[in-house]
């Protein structure tokens, strides 16, 4: 129950996508001819691109973290669930809390875990990614920008500018 907790809260207070990213996606897509399918959401944008352009980025380190979520899952109940069967089969009482102990700890340190890599990936690896992209289309321009707090805006102004 309380994992469960932690995970609605980490869905809900982690950082939202832009309608300002969306749309610097699809003007960056437009401007560099990019032959991709435009949708909606900005990361899957980014991870199309990313694909598009046989870059390794923020669809890889999302698919890490989900492991490292699915790893510290099973495993914690797995722990659990073992400490109890045994614990219980040879009554063993220490055994039997030390195995339980573990398994949540490992779930307990894989929410964690896991609420500072999402938190990372989108305050630093998603900006890391554009960062990516236009050092691939566009070496010339100047990438300062995305180190400041809006990115999102100041990606769309520069891609405005330079459009034109």
């Amino acid at each position: 129950m309380f994992y469960l907790f932690l995970f609605i809260l980490l869905i809900i207070i982690i950082p939202k996508h832009t309608k300002v990213e969306k749309e610097a996606s699809h003007l960056f897509i437009d401007m560099y001819k990019i032959p991709v399918k435009k949708v909606k959401n900005p990361v899957k944008q980014v991870f199309l691109i990313e694909k598009y352009f046989n870059i390794k980025g923020f669809h890889s380190y999302q698919i890490t973290t989900l492991w490292i979520i699915f790893g510290s899952i099973i495993g914690g109940a797995v722990l659990a669930l073992l400490g109890v069967a045994i614990g219980t089969s040879i009554n063993n009482p220490t055994l039997l809390g030390t195995l339980v102990f573990l398994g949540l700890f490992i779930l307990i340190v894989g929410v964690i875990y896991s609420w500072i890599r999402i938190f990372r990936m989108h305050s630093k690896i998603r900006p890391q990614s554009w960062i990516r992209l236009f050092n691939y289309v566009d070496p010339e321009l100047d990438t300062q920008f995305m180190q400041e707090k809006k990115w999102q805006k100041f990606l769309l102004l520069t891609l405005i500018e330079n459009k034109n």
